[in-house]
């Protein structure tokens, strides 16, 4: 399905997609990464259909979870916006919710976070 986005710009994926959008533009958007571009705004040129809405999974796994949500910090941390982040410097849970399709309680997004900095050597 193709969407419209309304600046130029290019979208780096969860999923390893780019998608390259230029102002005004469909472009193609592959049905796994749907969510991630409606999150930074662009629209579909059609209505989506529920079917083709990617189902989505929350992992049960710690170690999956976990590594989503620092996939998640890393494209938050990337797109630098000061709106997804909290007044305490946490990734928001609307701004990790868009990206991963499912929220985490606050307690698990902010060990996480806290996790992520000291690996990236910030803490």
């Amino acid at each position: 399905m193709n969407f419209v986005l309304q600046r130029n710009r290019t979208v780096a994926t969860l999923r390893g997609h780019v998608i390259e959008f230029k102002k005004g533009e469909p472009t193609y958007v592959p049905p796994d990464c749907y969510d991630e571009v409606i999150a930074i705004g662009a629209v579909p040129e059609e209505e989506l259909v529920e079917a083709e809405k990617p189902a989505d999974s929350e992992p049960t796994d710690l170690a999956a979870r976990r590594s989503a949500l620092f996939d998640a910090f890393d494209a938050i941390v990337l797109r630098n916006n000061t709106n997804d982040f909290t007044a305490g410097g946490v990734p928001g849970a609307k701004a990790v919710a868009a990206i991963l399709g499912w929220t985490p309680d606050n307690k698990e997004r902010t060990d996480a976070w806290n996790k992520y900095r000291e690996e990236k050597g910030e803490a």
